[in-house]
């Protein structure tokens, strides 16, 4: 039990640990002491339960939760006044002022309760950095603020701003910080990239297919950007960059190889370098351009009579090309298909 002289220090001045007595309210786990003038044996020190309620001598359970002292004082001498004494003279005073409470939990990084300062004020954006702040995996759109039976929602971004007033809190109020709904989520992306495999989904929630590729390291040598495919409960989509497309957790985006990877044509006879020329990814490729890239015509070369042998239904056709008439703008340039072997005969003279 405090002393008489621990009674001077909270009192002096009429204040309770710096606080205004007439506007002090009674909270759980204060320590009070009744004083009952001419019943020194009704004298009684207590504490405030969780419930906020505290046992006198004669009558029992009081709750006094919330009340003042001079509230708490009437009560208690209506109490008394009705079965036990005659116009009963009684004071109520603190003798130990429980802290003042916060919690702070959810997805912040030091999760806990704090005191609420004496002689000062804990507004929410100060708990919230007293708490290390909130977690990576947090939805700053989504801070709860919950007292009593109320609940009150915040944004981050709106309790930084210069003219935001302050949310001062109060003893007992519980600060809860929800997790992102897209944390720990992924995306899977398979296929013609440098890094296939899983990607976390930002817990902003926002990711494009273009983002999500960069991301991977870019497209392969051999990836065709126009054979893109997303899988999304059950359904496949097809897709295509640039055009910003957003994707959801749980996708699978599957980029293709070309077509042509890895297919060629032949060159043979009158040109530059015989043998294989790679047929590009994109699939467009035409006699001229596969004899440049053959190294061009041999001076000996015909050009007028060079074949195109193609197996077409599983039979093989040779067809000729009179690639003099193309030079000179008075045909088309014939496109080619993989597998075509071109031969560019020797003129006679």
């Amino acid at each position: 039990m405090r002393t008489y002289f621990l009674l001077f220090v909270f009192f002096i001045g009429g204040f309770v640990y710096g606080q205004d007595s007439s506007t002090y309210r009674l909270k759980s786990s204060d320590t009070i002491r009744l004083t009952v003038f001419q019943e020194p044996d009704l004298t009684a020190t207590e504490q405030l339960t969780v419930a906020g309620e505290v046992s006198f001598p004669l009558i029992g359970s009081v709750k006094l939760l919330g009340l003042s002292l001079a509230e708490a004082e009437s009560l208690v001498t209506a109490r008394y006044d009705a079965d036990y004494l005659v116009s009963p003279s009684l004071s109520i005073n603190i003798i130990d002022a429980a802290d003042e409470v916060i919690s702070v939990l959810g997805a912040v990084n030091n999760p806990g309760q704090q005191n609420i300062p004496v002689n000062t004020t804990l507004d929410l954006l100060t708990a919230l950095e007293s708490a290390g702040g909130l977690a990576p995996h947090a939805d700053a759109k989504r801070i709860e603020l919950k007292r009593g039976e109320k609940t009150h929602n915040y944004h981050l971004e709106a309790l930084r701003k210069v003219d935001a007033p302050q949310v001062v809190l109060r003893n007992g109020d519980r600060i809860n910080v929800a997790a992102s709904p897209f944390a720990d989520k992924t995306v899977t992306i398979l296929g013609e990239v440098v890094k296939p495999g899983s990607v976390e989904f930002p817990i902003s929630g926002e990711l494009s297919l273009d983002v999500l590729i960069a991301t991977s390291g870019g497209l392969t040598e051999i990836a065709d950007a126009a054979r893109i495919t997303i899988k999304r409960d059950g359904k496949i989509y097809s897709a295509v960059l640039g055009k910003q497309i957003l994707l959801a957790p749980g996708d699978l985006v599957t980029v293709s190889a070309s077509l042509f990877a890895g297919k060629s044509v032949t060159l043979s006879g009158k040109v530059g370098r015989t043998g294989s020329v790679p047929f590009p990814l994109d699939g467009h490729l035409d006699i001229m351009n596969a004899i440049t890239l053959g190294g061009g015509f041999d001076r000996l070369a015909n050009r007028r009579k060079v074949t195109i042998t193609r197996v077409v239904n599983g039979q093989e056709q040779t067809f000729k090309v009179d690639c003099s008439a193309i030079e000179k703008g008075k045909a088309a340039s014939v496109p080619l298909l993989p597998g075509d072997r071109i031969n560019v005969p020797e003129r006679l003279f």
